[in-house]
């Protein structure tokens, strides 16, 4: 009975609310510490982000499979850092993001989030707290040059939306992962093991996420950052075509949905 008890508390521990913090890595440079390196390397966005006409950044991509990746980030009415963040993947939502953003020098940087993660169905699966730290901002840093070192920009934010669809994908592979362990758990108490590793990995997976999507909105909101049009799609070859109606219908119906349940 008390072995029961411990593999239910586990297993609903481990589905409900998790807590990300980034790793500092073992040898940090000497010449940057505390907030300077939220500063000197964190990715900001403009001091006044240059939303679209009704208040919002919406872009799209698709990329060699034919998947289509959407961001919609909701401003404050005011010019500042995005108060909601939606990404979708062939109209259906996979992630939503509630952001707190700290004013540095020169723009803003994502410090706090609430991330809500959804199933390929549109299912919610889980949420997770992810605090971006000084010291965790500095460990992002290196994995997310390395994505995107080798890539060849054929088009403005092009490499940015490519390390966003392979983390994107890396995420939803985690959380699955995790939801399995979590399953085989409850049935098995042997295979309890499995979550804290599987806890980890996604952990690890919604940190890329969170810096591949702030690469993106930052270059999205750059002067150069590529269509200003959220009808129109990047194509993996550079192209731009017209996003399908009825996907971006999706995408207004639930955002404008969203907006009506929880205002912003």
């Amino acid at each position: 009975m008390q072995s029961r008890i411990l593999v239910t508390l586990l297993a609903a521990g481990a589905a409900g609310l998790i807590s990300c913090r980034d790793v500092a890595p073992s040898k940090p440079m000497a010449s940057i510490d505390g907030d300077d390196w939220a500063e000197a390397v964190a990715v900001q966005l403009p001091p006044t982000v240059p939303y679209d006409a009704n208040g919002r950044i919406e872009r799209h991509f698709r990329d060699r499979t034919g998947t289509v990746f959407s961001i919609v980030a909701l401003g404050d009415g005011h010019g500042g850092p995005p108060s909601k963040i939606f990404g979708f993947e062939n109209g259906r939502i996979r992630y939503v993001v509630k952001p707190k953003y700290d004013r540095r020098t020169g723009g803003w940087v994502r410090t706090k989030s609430h991330v809500t993660v959804f199933d390929s169905l549109g299912h919610k699966s889980r949420e997770a707290d992810s605090n971006n730290e000084p010291a965790g901002i500095r460990s992002l840093e290196a994995p997310a040059d390395v994505v995107t070192a080798n890539l060849i920009d054929i088009s403005a934010c092009f490499s940015e939306w490519l390390a966003y669809a392979a983390a994107s994908g890396a995420l939803a592979a985690a959380s699955s992962a995790l939801t399995a362990a979590i399953s085989a758990c409850i049935l098995d108490p042997f295979a309890c093991g499995a979550v804290e590793s599987a806890s980890v990995a996604f952990a690890a997976a919604l940190s890329a996420w969170n810096a591949a999507l702030d690469r993106l909105l930052a270059c999205q909101s750059s002067p150069g950052g590529g269509t200003r049009s959220g009808t129109k799609v990047l194509k993996f070859d550079g192209s731009i075509e017209d996003i399908d109606p009825t996907m971006a219908n999706s995408i207004d119906v639930y955002v404008d949905q969203s907006l009506v349940e929880q205002p912003l």
